[in-house]
């Protein structure tokens, strides 16, 4: 009667319940993941720690359950379990902490129901959540050993659980997968669809085997399958994706483009594929591509680009396509821009992501040099011109820009009388803040002040309480308010009055609005000095552009325009040499010898004692160099050997043969002088090495051996008194770090706190939430919230203790997972901190939060 009892209650009493929470944990799960179907899905997807975290109040629950039914219901006689439902308990804990991604109480729990109960055919699925535990462990190689084992145990007994049957093939297939064995993971899968009776996951296996043959670039079999996942009629997600693999796996050659272009259409048109615009652009992209039509695929791609505004992921690949497309074509200006919109989406994890780096430097490079003489041409253009011609393009430029203007306030005002009017739809709804007020003034509806307030700041931005609040810009009104009368912008001489220091009395300078002649003229390079410094950045601008088509694109033809228009426009300019040398390679690399030898001679002929006239002159002028520079190293190696034999005369004897044969040498000579200040110190006086250092240190500003010179003349202040003075040899480039009171250690035990407003946030309120989510979210773990006052207007609210500041931060994680605890506070309320429990006491004496945000900054980026 007692295990009758027993069985019963803890069956329906216990382990239902837990059971329960259990799929209640996998269904919210399966709503929370995110699949990314640019890679072959596993067949279980489990979601990242995070989502774990989530899923604290269901797996606590069924824990505690398990643990519960364990602690009471347990009967054991002969050293075996007389209740059949305990062994499911601990099966079911196992399962929770697996979810929980506590995959260590999991694995302990997994193992000892396997080692237990190996009477039982519960050891097969406990061995199973095993070498899913492996798996997500990464221990492939225990993974593999555990489920070869249960591959005999399938084909040698009948007893194995029916739940281990149906699910054992596509646990092997996401082992497969996961090791990147795809090909494996086929057979695997489709035997799973014949034992598996879960409807989605076989429409899921189904999908993958389609994305194995789409890797394998069998695209004749994975539009097949994609065309059966289809017609399963499955999940809208994976209808869509199916879509867009068949757009994938076309084959211009095997026709069917019209179809699926009218597909796409349809999708377009779908209220539902709203968000995923930016896709469907993109697979219509790759189908005109691959069927050859080049410039409606860029067309396409556009599209996608507009339309990726939430997924970085897309917006990044579609503007990497267009980019590498254009810039094929030699379009490189708006090649720049999308590869420019795409490393803002991407991040060092991207493949490829340090040449697409790099190629977007060039190209940015290229298109800031293409602006400069773009722009400085045109500022001379206009300032050349008569003013009549000039004021008529400048008012052509402001009646455009007025017509936009016109154009957006139309639509602001078209938006704010929506808002409006559907704030008047919403009033009725607000519950009354107080009794004895009124809803129907406006200032006592708490929703009508804060749409108006919204409004107000969208339109306006924010104001300070002040005259003419509605000019964000007050110095024009103010010059026209002080002087009585308004002025137009007179761009011919100014006229200097008889007697007056104009100096003195100079006048502020004007501010102009984009509506005015004056915000135009203004740049305008009207004198000599201004349009010399412009033709100065356009030569230098046209120089780089020639070395960056060059050196970085190999686009020669390009490069000799840059070159040629700058030799044309400004002869005798301060990169001619230069730009003559790049043009004699170029004309030398495409084998045409006329013009190579031409610039050659000109080299010869004006730069002489130029390197490049040597260079030319002497093929092996560098290597001479190198080899120069091969004695110089020797020469010093001999020295800073002899110097450290305290050979003194030696090193002397060494450093005057290299001022004499060297002295033009930028590397080694600040070296050589360091050295002959120390035997010169050893050889003579002390103050001779005092005084020598110090030149040295002022010679060579930039040295290595800089901060050694200073902290030995330092010790002979100190020591002999010599009273050299450095103070002025400070460069200041070196900031010293910053010291904080506390200390980093991670792993001693952790509070969370919330330094809290005391006006905006009721604390007893605050500490009932946070009390309840511990309860929900927390149930296994006995966490203490305490509050106390922190300063005047701020309390302070303590959750612990943690084991760690790991288990600290995900726990802050968590907090955020719902506004349950925070709803309705503004952030710039609360402020929500980990700090040790070593460090608590020095914060709590300090109050400087911001102080304590650097501290932990520096040392967990130190820590990355």
């Amino acid at each position: 009667m007692r295990r009758s009892y027993h069985n019963l209650t803890s069956h329906f009493n216990v382990w239902w319940n837990g059971d329960q929470s259990i799929k209640a944990g996998e269904e919210q799960l399966e709503q929370r993941i995110r699949n990314d179907y640019t890679q072959i899905l596993r067949m279980y997807n489990y979601g990242t720690r995070e989502d774990g975290l989530s899923l604290n109040e269901n797996m606590d629950r069924a824990i505690q359950k398990g643990s519960v039914c364990v602690q009471k219901h347990s009967m054991k006689f002969n050293q075996r379990e007389r209740v059949k439902w305990i062994d499911d308990s601990y099966l079911m804990m196992g399962i929770g902490h697996f979810y929980k991604h506590d995959y260590i109480a999991a694995k302990r729990t997994f193992d000892y129901v396997a080692a237990q109960y190996d009477y039982s055919n519960i050891k097969y699925s406990a061995n199973l959540w095993l070498a899913k535990t492996y798996i997500e462990t990464e221990q492939f190689t225990k993974a593999e050993a555990l489920l070869q084992s249960l591959q005999v145990k399938l084909a040698e007994t009948d007893d194995v659980p029916k739940d281990v049957v149906r699910s054992f093939d596509y646990v092997m297939a996401d082992y497969y997968i996961a090791t990147g064995k795809y090909p494996n993971a086929v057979p695997h899968l489709y035997n799973g669809m014949l034992l598996c009776k879960d409807r989605n996951l076989n429409t899921k296996a189904l999908f993958v085997i389609g994305q194995i043959y789409y890797q394998q670039n069998d695209y004749r079999q994975a539009s097949e399958v994609f065309g059966k996942v289809i017609r399963r009629n499955p999940e809208y997600e994976l209808s869509f994706e199916s879509k867009l693999y068949l757009a994938k796996a076309f084959n211009a050659d095997e026709g069917g483009k019209e179809k699926l272009m009218k597909m796409f259409d349809k999708m377009l048109k779908d209220s539902k594929n709203t968000e995923y615009l930016d896709r469907i652009y993109f697979a219509m992209a790759d189908v005109e591509l691959k069927a050859g039509n080049r410039s409606a695929g860029e067309d396409y791609l556009k599209k996608s680009v507009a339309k990726a505004t939430a997924n970085r992921r897309q917006r990044a690949n579609s503007s990497l396509l267009l980019a590498n497309l254009l810039f094929d074509d030699e379009n490189y200006i708006p090649s720049q821009a999308y590869y420019d919109t795409a490393m803002q989406s991407i991040d060092n994890t991207y493949p490829g992501y340090d040449s697409l780096l790099n190629r977007s430097a060039v190209l940015t490079e290229l298109v800031q040099n293409l602006v400069i003489v773009q722009t400085q041409d045109s500022l001379l253009r206009l300032a050349g011109m008569d003013s009549v011609s000039r004021n008529a393009i400048i008012d052509k430029v402001i009646a455009d820009y007025q017509a936009e203007q016109e154009r957006l306030q139309k639509m602001e005002e078209l938006k704010e009388l929506n808002e409006m009017a559907n704030a008047d739809s919403k009033v009725d709804e607000v519950p009354a803040t107080a009794p004895s007020q009124s809803r129907d003034w406006y200032f006592y509806n708490e929703q009508a002040l804060a749409q108006g307030n919204t409004a107000f700041l969208k339109k306006w931005g924010r104001r300070e309480l002040a005259d003419n609040w509605r000019i964000s810009d007050k110095q024009s009104i103010s010059y026209l308010e002080g002087n009585g009368t308004d002025t137009a912008y007179d761009d011919s001489e100014q006229k200097e009055s008889d007697g007056e220091d104009t100096e003195e009395k100079k006048e502020p300078e004007k501010s102009y609005t984009p509506t005015e002649r004056g915000y135009y003229l203004k740049d305008l390079p009207f004198t000599e000095e201004q349009q010399t410094e412009s033709n100065l950045n356009i030569a230098a601008a046209l120089y780089n552009i020639g070395l960056i088509y060059m050196d970085k694109l190999n686009d020669y033809p390009r490069s000799l325009e840059a070159f040629g228009e700058l030799d044309k426009r400004y002869p005798d300019n301060e990169n001619e040499v230069k730009s003559w040398f790049a043009m004699h390679r170029i004309y030398e690399n495409l084998k045409e010898q006329t013009k190579s030898d031409m610039y050659k001679y000109k080299i010869i002929d004006k730069y002489p004692d130029s390197d490049f006239a040597k260079i030319i002159l002497d093929p092996d002028y560098f290597v001479k160099q190198a080899q120069n520079q091969n004695a110089v190293v020797g020469l010093y190696e001999q020295t800073y050997e002899a110097f450290n034999s305290k050979k003194w005369r030696t090193v002397k004897r060494n450093v005057s043969q290299a001022h004499e044969q060297y002295a033009g040498d930028t590397v080694y000579m600040d070296r050589f002088d360091f050295m002959n200040a120390v035997a010169r110190g050893k050889t003579e006086k002390i103050d001779t090495l005092g005084w020598e250092l110090y030149r040295l240190v002022k010679k060579y500003p930039n040295s290595q051996v800089r901060q050694r010179a200073l902290d030995m003349i330092q010790l002979l202040n100190d020591r002999y008194h010599l009273n050299i003075d450095v103070s002025d040899l400070a460069t200041g480039d070196e900031k010293p770090k910053k010291e904080y009171p506390y200390t980093y250690n991670p792993d001693c035990q952790h509070f969370v706190i919330i330094v809290a407003d005391s006006k905006a946030v009721r604390l007893e309120p605050l500490k009932v939430r946070i009390s309840d989510f511990n309860k929900k979210q927390f149930r296994m773990k006995k966490f203490v919230v305490k509050s106390l006052v922190f300063e005047n207007r701020k309390n302070l609210v303590s959750i612990g203790n943690f084991d760690n500041e790991t288990e600290a931060k995900e726990y802050i994680t968590a907090m955020f997972f719902n506004d349950y605890i925070f709803g309705g506070l503004s952030e710039t309320d609360y402020t929500v901190l980990y700090i040790s429990t070593e460090n608590y006491p020095i914060f709590y004496k300090n109050k400087n939060i911001d102080e304590y945000n650097e501290f932990l900054e520096a040392y967990t980026a130190k820590k990355k």
